[in-house]
């Protein structure tokens, strides 16, 4: 699966990042719903998936 944007990884912990997932020729890809504040759950109504996102530390780089 690929993310469509580049998505900023947290440096401590592994993140679940609300997206909708299509298929394509290409492969599978994954749009970010947008803000993932705990507080925007309206953003999880336009979702059907969840991008899982490693910290950081555990990949050494910053963004994903």
């Amino acid at each position: 699966m690929k993310a469509t944007t580049a998505i900023k990884l947290d440096k401590e912990r592994p993140e679940y990042h609300r997206v909708a997932c299509f298929a394509c020729s290409e492969g599978i890809y994954a749009i970010s719903t947008g803000n993932q504040l705990s507080s925007r759950l309206m953003n999880t109504v336009g979702s059907n998936g969840f991008l899982i996102i490693p910290a950081s530390k555990d990949v050494g780089f910053d963004q994903y």
